[in-house]
Order: C-alpha cells, then sequence, then structure tokens
C-alpha cells in the first residue's frame, strides 16, 4: 500500500493532480452516495494525509469524506437503494413536502 508521505506541508501535487483526474472522469457516473464513497476509498487508500488531499482534489469536504470512510466501516451499511439514513434528509426537502401537502389539502 502506498502510503501520502505528509511532514506538516501540502499533499504531494502529483497526487491530487491523479484524483482529479479521476474524480472529473467519475463525477458524472457517480450519485450522492456513489461519490461518498468512492472519496472515502481514495483517502483511506492513501493512508495519513489522504482525506486533505481527496478534499483537494475534488472540492468535497473533509466532513463528507469521513462520513464515507464510517459508511464504508460500518457493520450496518445503508441499503442499496438509500442515499443517506434514515431521518438524513435535507431540511429544505421536508419543509418543502410539508407546505405542499398544506397547500393541496388547503386548495382542495
Amino acid at each position: 500500500m502506498r502510503e501520502l508521505c505528509h511532514t506538516g506541508r501540502m499533499p504531494d501535487a502529483a497526487i491530487i493532480e491523479g484524483l482529479e483526474r479521476k474524480f472529473n472522469l467519475l463525477v458524472g457516473d457517480l450519485d450522492e452516495r456513489g461519490r461518498r464513497r468512492w472519496v472515502a476509498s481514495e483517502a483511506m487508500a492513501l493512508g495519513y494525509g489522504g482525506i486533505t488531499a481527496v478534499a483537494l482534489a475534488t472540492g468535497l469536504s473533509d466532513r463528507t469524506i469521513r462520513n464515507g470512510i464510517q459508511e464504508l466501516q460500518s457493520n450496518d451499511p445503508l441499503p442499496s437503494g438509500r442515499q443517506r439514513r434514515q431521518g438524513g434528509a435535507r431540511l429544505w426537502s421536508i419543509i418543502n413536502k410539508t407546505w405542499s401537502k398544506r397547500s393541496t389539502a388547503l386548495s382542495a
């Protein structure tokens, strides 16, 4: 396994460029869950400093990468059709659905 040499400096530019090329080739074919899992697996493969390198290469947050790592290491994986765990919906999505139901009920 190759390790990212990290001495408190920026990760190796060649590694970041390689990750960026791979990400740009795949990003159109991946949904949210696929992106999260791909970046997590790349960060894990790089070892120390991998999260930083992947975040710099992809523009995704380190929190997203850490969540992906937790998913990959979990003994309780997400069901195949889900993007997030139950209760993990975006707040505005919930508000819009609730508002839509109320509007429909009032107009009936």
